[in-house]
């Protein structure tokens, strides 16, 4: 990991963890006859690197990845594992929770044993979100994509050479790979390309239907969106404008996510 002391902490111990101030602006989003404008009228927090083992095991007291290493991105959790290990941080913290569970979902998804999982998939069309709250939670897909882009026009998050920013299919050895051991993009943010996949909290949507200033997606649909490409990938998949969903309580072991929160009045 790199540049420490320039981020924001929060936690201490095993749960420290660092986060960078986005502020909001203007941008381009999507590619071709879909290429928009979209405007973030507020800034964010949003974590300098994806959610590691170590954070994710000081929080939940197990690590679910295939691949166990504590500076590796955390692997093998849904859509819903993300959604309940934020608030479970944000209640940590003491902040504000983001996310109106369903009656006893923490408890449900705990026990869940395959990596996929139906009835969750329906489950998930219950969670709502505050965004005003100041606890934690998932970037909106187009939080993620204007945090990626950072200002520049780059094909990838942080340059335009692959190899110099990303982990990914040919020089992954077919694994997930410590953060922060690449050049960061210009907002400071490490492994938004490549490494993991990462879950967004928007339902998947063509982008003609969008909200063009603060949008959130959908409020239904099947899938949930996954950005920046992962280990696994080729290069295509690793640009920023590249697209991905998944089934909300799907576990794959290249599949994680990146913290966020808003930065409001009542947000530290």
């Amino acid at each position: 990991m790199k540049d420490d002391s320039l981020n924001v902490p929060f936690g201490e111990n095993e749960s420290l963890h660092y986060m960078r101030a986005i502020s909001g602006g203007e941008f381009l989003m999507g590619t071709g006859q879909q290429e928009h404008k979209v405007l973030l009228t507020s800034a964010f927090y949003l974590g300098v690197y994806p959610v590691t083992q170590q954070l994710w095991t000081a929080v939940k007291g197990t690590n679910p990845s295939a691949v166990k290493n504590p500076n590796h991105p955390v692997e093998m959790v849904s859509w819903l594992d993300a959604i309940v290990f934020c608030n479970q941080l944000s209640r940590l913290h003491g902040f504000s929770e983001v996310y109106e569970l369903p009656k006893n979902l923490e408890e449900i998804v705990k026990r869940q044993v395959a990596p996929y999982d139906e009835h969750l998939n329906k489950v998930a069309l219950q969670v709502t979100q505050n965004k005003s709250n100041d606890g934690y939670r998932l970037p909106t897909e187009a939080e993620w994509t204007y945090s990626a882009k950072a200002n520049t026009n780059l094909k990838y998050s942080g340059g335009n050479d692959l190899p110099s920013v990303a982990w990914f299919k040919h020089n992954s050895n077919g694994t997930s790979q410590p953060v922060g051991k690449f050049h960061c993009n210009k907002f400071g943010l490490y492994d938004m390309s490549g490494n993991v996949h990462e879950w967004c909290w928007d339902w998947e949507a063509s982008f003609q239907n969008w909200d063009k200033t603060d949008p959130t997606g959908p409020s239904r649909g099947t899938q949930r969106m996954l950005k920046g490409g992962s280990y696994r990938n080729r290069d295509k998949e690793l640009l920023i404008t590249s697209r991905r969903s998944g089934d909300p309580a799907s576990r794959r072991k290249y599949g994680g996510f990146r913290l966020c929160r808003t930065i409001n009045n009542t947000a530290s």
